[in-house]
């Protein structure tokens, strides 16, 4: 017999029979209930940790919020400056480019400058190459020069030797003339003189000079 829940609502202290049966779902259902209930309060209590973790959560985030809100303020206010910057960085940058466009045609300028100054550097190069050869040209003809001249002053130190000896022969000759001129005074006085003369002039002939001791071999 099942239980006559109408009753037992309209007077709670009526008496029923129940069945074992029903009475076994009733504490089956019961437990199952209990069971419920417990992990019911369980979740009620990891949900409220979870909400009030959240909360603290929520707080950080609001404090974070107004944290943002202000690097935000700050980050507006330092980008009115940076943009300020950047104008007037852009504005150098115009002022630069201007200058550098300048500047680049003047380096043009000065480019084609120092290529002809390379040309003129060349020219003049070659022309120095071209004096250094006239120049070891001439200093091998002045060597060949100096060669020369101490060639010709040796010949002048030969020449003047000569020349010594050749006074040196003349004085013999003039000394051995005046004793010629003295001796034909004396063979003509002792009257011999053309065999003496003779026999004086065939010895100078082959020998170039005459001693003493032969002048004095001839007159006896």
């Amino acid at each position: 017999m099942s239980i006559d829940w109408s009753k037992v609502e309209s007077n709670p202290e009526t008496k029923q029979k129940v069945e074992g049966k029903v009475l076994l779902d009733l504490r089956a259902k019961i437990i199952d209930l209990e069971q419920d209930l417990y992990k019911t309060k369980e979740n009620l209590t990891n949900t409220q940790k979870k909400l009030s973790t959240c909360e603290e959560e929520l707080g950080d985030a609001k404090n974070d919020k107004d944290n943002l809100s202000k690097q935000a303020d700050s980050l507006r206010s330092e980008k009115s400056d940076v943009e300020k910057k950047v104008g007037d960085l852009e504005k150098k940058v115009g002022d630069l480019e201007t200058d550098i466009k300048t500047k680049s045609e003047k380096i043009g300028e000065l480019e084609q400058t120092i290529a002809n100054k390379d040309k003129e550097i060349e020219t003049l190069k070659n022309n120095f190459d071209q004096k250094n050869k006239d120049l070891d040209n001439i200093k091998a003809e002045l060597e060949q020069k100096s060669m020369e001249i101490k060639k010709l002053d040796q010949k002048d130190k030969e020449i003047e030797s000569l020349k010594e000896n050749i006074e040196s022969k003349e004085s013999q000759i003039n000394e051995l003339k005046e004793k010629v001129d003295t001796l034909e005074v004396k063979l003509a006085e002792m009257g011999k003189a053309p065999e003496i003369i003779e026999n004086i002039k065939e010895t100078m002939s082959v020998k170039g000079f005459l001693s003493d001791k032969e002048l004095e071999a001839l007159l006896k």
